[in-house]
């Protein structure tokens, strides 16, 4: 997908993928992002929660990225009316949504500079790897880009859900793998490593200033 990195974040083998139409001019303003009141500049994310996805489950994700987001970059998170998922998306096949369809319809929402979109779903998604036309994945994202999409339905425990966002978010705005445990950033390796307490590590820390967002 031209130039972009991806990374996939898959079932038993987790691995994760690395990347705009306002509907009112409203809506573009409060999608640019904006310094905070120490300066900082301040990450627009919407969180666009797909089909049986609740307000409920959306709100707590919303306040678990608040707290642990905010260690590492001011955010303004803000949450986006429910949709059904992409109809182009539906693989019929295996009953999956493909990955890579989604982030086509969400890239189209923002223009470059005015945030990231994240798609939360409890549907399986799934995207074309090590020679599988469909493989099943957690999540995916552009590695830059303003787009990613996060699935439960992998997930061994839906507590790891805040954990899985922020790692796609971070691919998202221009955090490649790292290779150290427990970081938001690790290569998965073929294991899921989203479970547990995360941080970004110091090999990480400083991309900070490098962010594209």
């Amino acid at each position: 997908m031209k130039t972009a990195f991806f990374s996939f974040l898959l079932l038993a083998l987790t691995a994760c993928s690395g990347g705009q139409s306002q509907e009112t001019d409203k809506t573009a303003a409060d999608n640019e992002t904006s310094p905070s009141a120490n300066g900082a500049k301040v990450c627009r994310i919407d969180l666009l929660p797909y089909g049986d996805f609740t307000a409920q489950e959306t709100e707590r994700l919303k306040r678990e990225l608040k707290q642990n987001l905010t260690q590492i970059v001011p955010v303004d998170i803000k949450i986006l009316p429910a949709e059904p998922l992409p109809h182009s998306a539906y693989y019929k096949p295996r009953n999956r949504y493909r990955a890579g369809e989604i982030l086509n319809v969400l890239k189209r929402r923002k223009k470059p500079g005015e945030g990231v979109t994240i798609g939360l779903t409890h549907k399986d998604i799934s995207t074309t790897i090590h020679g599988t036309q469909d493989f099943g994945i957690m999540g995916y994202s552009h590695l830059p880009g303003n787009a990613a999409v996060c699935s439960t339905f992998r997930l061994k425990r839906r507590a790891d859900l805040c954990n899985l966002v922020i790692h796609e978010f971070l691919h998202a705005v221009g955090f490649p793998h790292c290779e150290t445990a427990g970081c938001y950033m690790q290569d998965a390796h073929g294991k899921n490593v989203m479970t547990g307490s995360k941080s970004l590590c110091r090999q990480c820390q400083p991309r900070i200033k490098q962010m594209k967002y």
